[in-house]
């Protein structure tokens, strides 16, 4: 009948042959509570299929070791756990539109990115939000999401941001060939 790993002697599984001698059966006695171990932390390794149940701690050490760009200290547990899931699919994709896409969820606004702006590798990025933001925060939130999963043969021109589909302070990140950020109010509607 078989057992488990936990359950399993390691003088159980030992040939015949050498199975009377006295120092091979004390060595593997020796050898079975590390083997236990072993087997007990072996439970814990499917990490991923887990990351639901996981502490917090440990996701922020996944965070750290797989190297998640988009991972921020201040998210809450349920955020950090999406991000962290996020993460290999982003990967997979980086530098697609996809990714770009996948980056800005996390964002919490309605966000559209527009590639037809009439120049070639340049695209924008509108935001549309609802509630009073803080916009400077946004937009550097915005622009370190986009920069760290867009094509390198891309560049963000600007992003446009809306308040309920009316104008607001318009293109507050203008960056493609400028360097820095050009405070600018221009009316603008959500087309």
């Amino acid at each position: 009948m078989s057992k488990t790993l936990d359950a399993l002697a390691l003088a159980e599984l030992l040939p015949s042959s050498i199975a009377g001698d006295a120092q091979v059966g004390s060595a593997a006695q020796a050898i079975d509570p590390e083997l236990h171990a072993v087997a007990d932390f072996a439970q814990t390794l499917p990490i991923l299929s887990r990351i639901d149940e996981l502490p917090e701690e440990l996701i922020d050490l996944l965070a750290w070791q797989w190297h998640v760009d988009l991972y921020e200290t201040t998210l809450t547990l349920q955020e950090k756990r999406e991000t962290v899931k996020r993460l290999l699919l982003m990967h997979r994709y980086k530098g697609t539109r996809k990714a770009v896409d996948e980056a800005l969820a996390p964002i919490n606004y309605e966000v559209s990115i527009n590639e037809a702006t009439g120049e070639p590798f340049l695209f924008d990025v509108d935001l549309y939000v609802d509630v009073e933001v803080d916009l400077a925060e946004a937009r550097d939130r915005c622009i370190r999401y986009v920069n760290i999963a867009k094509p390198a043969s891309r560049h963000l021109r600007n992003i446009n941001a809306y308040y309920n589909n009316e104008p607001s302070t318009g293109t507050f990140y203008a960056g493609s060939v400028l360097t820095g950020y050009i405070d600018v109010m221009i009316d603008a509607t959500r087309s």
